[in-house]
């Protein structure tokens, strides 16, 4: 369950479903103690499948800051061809 509020850029729509951008699930996961392991991969998987952006994972952990943004911050900057 989020205890922020949802911003509208937030919320995406996926064959007519409201779901949390990709961005803003994978923040989530890392402020609720997912391990690095996980995080990272979601992080490389979405870049890799261009489901997001790096700016907009890096827009994301300027926003929420802590140990999401921290996560974000560190994967965000591996190569897409690392595996």
């Amino acid at each position: 369950m989020h205890t922020n509020r949802l911003r509208p850029a937030d919320i995406v729509k996926r064959e007519g479903l409201p779901l949390t951008s990709v961005p803003r699930t994978i923040a989530d996961v890392a402020r609720a103690g997912v391990s690095e392991d996980h995080v990272a991969r979601a992080i490389r998987d979405a870049l890799q499948r261009g489901l997001t952006t790096k700016e907009a994972l890096l827009a994301e952990a300027k926003r929420r800051g802590g140990r999401a943004g921290s996560l974000i911050r560190a994967y965000s900057n591996v190569s897409r061809a690392a595996s």
